[in-house]
């Protein structure tokens, strides 16, 4: 077997390990909080690994970048397990919480040493079908998750459910070792330049975005909860922040996000994009099972069900992107962003009369265009950049997803709270989603077609230096 595909194992099994994790945190997390009595922390357990994978994505994708995705991808998949192993023994909401920040903290080195990694052992007419892999890999995870979660929690114990995906990270750890080339194999002191390198980092530019990154999340959702003073305090403290870290990034020889590359048209757009894409598929997740509960009474695993044609769609749209012919993926993205608003104006104005089923019906366009989307934003993006941006670019691509969903939903969330009941907050969410699907098509009219280069990638010539 050529070394390419076991480091695409690994990657893959790396993702699922990471998506299993938190759906399995949903369905189990319930059972652990009553263990622990410590309901005021339910919502941390979550919201503490999104902020850690989402703030570090910048600084672990620039390091990947300069001292070696293998060496990244190992160092984030090492603190991952050990952030698991650890939660395995937790006895409090307090130490599952900071577990989860250790699981964000690898998660935030894992995603973009993975994603330059398959821009570097594919060519870019390969990239969009192993993209679509990774697509299936996570929408397969999300299915399978609560069900697997609720499995191991009633039958052996939520601890187990832990200890149990150990064995696939240290997989997936190994299959990287073995299947991704080192960087700077031509240097004896690899690890004396690696530290000289690290040294040189753009540090203080990377605790500014970190900072107003973390600041503007918190802000959005604290406004969404209706804590309107301290919300707008550290929305505007963020604004400041991200102010001040731009300035720096453009005067920096050599920074954390490359300012040059955002300059170019295409990627400000893909990035647009993906940010928009990110309010999509979060708020879709979040609030259509909401609405079917609302105007049906649908109980919680009927409403997972009914939830499943959506998650299968995104699946197929994901295989279904790989196979796109390059001349075609404009009109694609554009017809997908049609259906998306189609979809979400038809929830808005039929939900509560087609009910459950009609409901469960227009959910799958969505999912079709998250499944598409997602590929393609990857690998167009993987394409703007060259061998010593990759990791950033597309670390650059998760997190303007991360941050679309962690702005998006809080503030969606602002219609249920201030709505005059939670129908028409509700249908006031999908009329929004109907507006930002309008936003994602303009991006798709706007994007200019670009070359595809058909040049050939180590995986094809089939061997790696060590």
């Amino acid at each position: 077997m050529k070394r390419c595909w076991l480091g695409l194992a690994g990657i893959l099994i790396g993702m699922c390990v990471s998506v299993l994790m938190q759906t399995f945190m949903a369905t189990s997390l319930p059972i652990i909080a009553r263990e622990f009595g410590s309901m005021h922390l339910y919502s941390w357990v979550f919201a503490a690994y999104m902020l850690a994978s989402t703030v570090t994505i910048p600084l672990f994708g620039k390091l990947a970048d300069l001292i070696g995705k293998r060496f990244i991808y190992i160092f984030g998949i090492f603190f991952f397990l050990i952030g698991i192993f650890i939660a395995s023994f937790s006895n409090s909401m307090q130490m599952l919480v900071a577990c989860r920040i250790l699981m964000g903290l690898g998660a935030g080195a894992i995603v973009p040493a993975a994603l330059a990694s398959i821009g570097d052992l594919f060519s870019e007419k390969e990239m969009p079908r192993i993209f679509g892999a990774v697509g299936i890999t996570q929408v397969v995870s999300n299915i399978i998750g609560p069900l697997l979660g609720g499995l191991i929690t009633d039958n052996l114990s939520w601890r187990w459910g832990f200890i149990l995906f150990l064995p696939l990270g240290v997989l997936s750890g190994i299959l990287v070792r073995l299947g991704l080339p080192s960087a700077n194999v031509n240097q004896k002191e690899t690890y004396l330049n690696k530290l000289i390198l690290i040294k040189k980092l753009d540090w203080v530019g990377s605790l500014l975005i970190s900072l107003g990154i973390c600041s503007l999340v918190l802000g959005l959702q604290n406004i969404g909860s209706s804590n309107y003073i301290l919300g707008f305090g550290l929305f505007l403290f963020s604004l400041v922040i991200l102010g001040i870290s731009i300035i720096i990034e453009k005067k920096c020889p050599d920074p954390v996000l490359p300012m040059s590359l955002l300059g170019r048209s295409n990627l400000l757009i893909i990035v647009s994009g993906a940010l928009i894409l990110g309010v999509v598929s979060n708020a879709a997740v979040v609030y259509i099972p909401l609405y079917i509960q609302n105007f049906n009474g649908t109980s919680a695993s009927s409403t997972g069900a009914l939830m499943l044609p959506m998650m299968i769609a995104a699946g197929l749209g994901s295989g279904v992107a790989g196979r796109i012919p390059g001349n075609k993926l404009r009109i694609v993205t554009r017809t997908v962003w049609f259906f998306i608003g189609l979809a979400s104006i038809s929830l808005a104005a039929f939900g509560d009369l087609g009910g459950e089923n009609f409901i469960a019906f227009c959910a799958i366009p969505i999912g079709i265009g998250i499944g598409i989307l997602l590929p393609v934003f990857l690998s167009d993006a993987q394409n703007t950049a060259d061998a010593s941006n990759r990791a950033s670019i597309g670390g650059l691509i998760q997190l303007s997803r991360n941050l679309g969903g962690a702005l998006g939903v809080p503030m969606l969330g602002i219609w249920i709270s201030r709505g005059q009941n939670l129908t028409f907050g509700l249908k006031s969410i999908f009329v929004s989603l109907c507006v930002i699907a309008c936003l994602g098509l303009l991006t798709a009219f706007v994007k200019k077609r670009e070359h595809v280069d058909t040049q050939v990638k180590v995986c094809e010539e089939g061997e790696f230096k060590f």
